[in-house]
């Protein structure tokens, strides 16, 4: 028997635990002390008992903290544990007395604010006594997004549930005029082919669990990452045991910041209403004047008013081109880095200008360009421009004004396209006259997402505009293309792009 001196054993021992713990094969590359969350977030781990309001379980030392609650509807919740342990303890029970309380239910003396239409919107806002400091930045007010549902709610005006499960989506498959009138339902496939895509989401006044959750990540971490700002994330819920829904439902927790601005899209609301307004008491104090000094009246006395003249000279004191400028300006910063925002809209957006930057809201449908292939990051950036100008002609259609004058004098289009393409005006592949708004308020970019014909899968229209433009910007051949109008016919070639 061979015999080892006490320290030579200690030595052996070790060397060995050293040469194991560097081996690449000594633990699998899966392997972590935090179990992955399941659909379930893990729900059979983090529940200790029905009796307690709250029970907490921590599974990330360093960055969650998870917590089951037991109420009129159970909600696993995961929370960013540096942000929540900041709020004191009445905040903390008010949150998780509305998230797992049907709202009919909640108490009279819990102060909140609807956001939005009441019976419509899933969002509520809580104003804090005092502001939480959170990485230098106050944070007053709490939202809490998607449980604005009622039990006798579940199952019942779903929403995109005439879109059904992703498939390869053929003309044949919807009416022509249905097709282009839901571009807000269509997706892309990895080789560039557009396919369903339906909402995270089925319940009125909630929202998905994977929507919510991806929220929460998109704002916490993608974001952040990439140099992006976006609301606070204070944590997510998913809801247990509704038999009902089709679709797991969640909620989504987030602060604002204290002095933030308001949403970009009320500010050029108030600005165009503004604008409608003078022009309108302009013309009315003109028109009045004709009535009183024009004994026969006739409809050539109305047409000598000079309307134009009216609107040029009130739009000098607004700055219509700035703003929506700044609007196409960020979506392309967006998408340069690497983000692409889906079913986006200027009311998600909120423009700093002390620091001259933009917070995004509503990012859970975003996607990333990590996850895409090249062709489907030509068509979100292609449907980035879709979304962008669909909220500048809702912008122009607002009353008061005729279209034509709208387009006369503040091109919120062109001044948006302009932004977007902000490098590239000089191009000679640059051109305004592509963009067209037809009467029914839909645009030739709408139109241009679908290359329409029953005997192959939908496209992405080779002729679609400024296509060559946005394949540029993502480093593809700015006008090959197939038979079939095809994205994917090229590989990337980012020489000299």
């Amino acid at each position: 028997m061979v015999r080892i001196k006490k320290e030579y054993l200690i030595i052996i021992i070790i060397s060995i635990c050293i040469v194991f713990s560097f081996s690449p094969h000594a633990f699998s590359a899966d392997f972590s002390l935090r179990k992955p969350l399941s659909t379930n977030l893990g729900r059979e781990e983090t529940r200790l008992g029905q009796g307690a309001d709250a029970d907490v379980r921590t599974q990330d030392q360093d960055r969650e903290t998870h917590i089951s609650l037991s109420g009129e509807r159970n909600c696993d919740i995961v929370y960013d544990r540096a942000l929540f342990d900041l709020f004191p303890q009445d905040v903390r029970e008010t949150i998780e007395l509305l998230i797992s309380t049907y709202p009919k239910n909640w108490p009279k003396n819990v102060s909140y604010e609807l956001v939005g239409t009441e019976g419509k919107t899933r969002t509520i806002k809580i104003h804090l006594d005092e502001p939480v400091v959170f990485n230098g930045e106050e944070i007053d007010t709490i939202y809490i997004n998607g449980i604005l549902f009622e039990k006798e709610d579940l199952g019942k005006e779903w929403l995109g549930a005439n879109v059904g499960s992703i498939e390869d989506l053929k003309a044949s498959d919807l009416p022509r005029d249905e097709l282009e009138k839901n571009v807000r339902e269509l997706d892309f496939a990895p080789d560039g082919r557009v396919v369903r895509d339906p909402y995270l989401h089925d319940q009125i006044r909630g929202i998905g669990a994977k929507e919510a959750r991806n929220k929460f990540v998109h704002s916490r971490d993608s974001l952040p990452k990439a140099g992006i700002r976006s609301s606070i994330a204070l944590g997510y819920g998913y809801y247990q045991d509704l038999e009902t829904v089709q679709n797991p439902l969640g909620c989504f927790i987030y602060g604002t910041r204290k002095g933030e601005p308001e949403r970009y899209a009320n500010l050029v609301d108030r600005q165009l209403h503004e604008f409608y307004a003078r022009f309108e008491r302009e013309v009315d104090r003109l028109e009045q004047e004709v009535v009183s000094a024009t004994i026969i009246m006739s409809k050539s006395h109305f047409q000598a008013i000079d309307k134009k003249g009216i609107a040029s000279d009130i739009y000098e004191d607004y700055d219509f081109y700035e703003l929506y400028w700044r609007y196409g300006r960020a979506l392309r910063e967006l998408n340069d880095r690497g983000i692409y925002p889906k079913y986006h809209h200027h009311g998600n957006m909120v423009y700093d200008d002390e620091q001259d930057t933009v917070i995004w809201y509503d990012v859970g449908l975003w996607k990333m360009g990590k996850d895409l292939t090249i062709y489907q990051k030509v068509g979100y950036r292609y449907n980035t421009l879709v979304y962008g100008s669909m909220a500048v002609s809702r912008d122009i259609g607002t009353p008061g004004l005729t279209l034509a004058y709208i387009y006369k004098f503040l091109n919120p289009d062109h001044a948006f396209l302009e932004g977007y393409f902000y490098d590239r005006t000089e191009d000679d592949m640059f051109d305004l006259e592509e963009f067209q708004v037809y009467r029914e308020g839909r645009t030739s970019l709408e139109i241009g997402l679908l290359n329409i014909d029953d005997k192959r899968p939908v496209h992405l229209r080779f002729d679609a505009p400024f296509l060559p433009l946005i394949r540029i910007l993502e480093g593809l051949d700015p006008t090959a293309h197939d038979d079939n109008g095809a994205i994917p016919v090229s590989k990337p070639d980012r020489k000299g792009v």
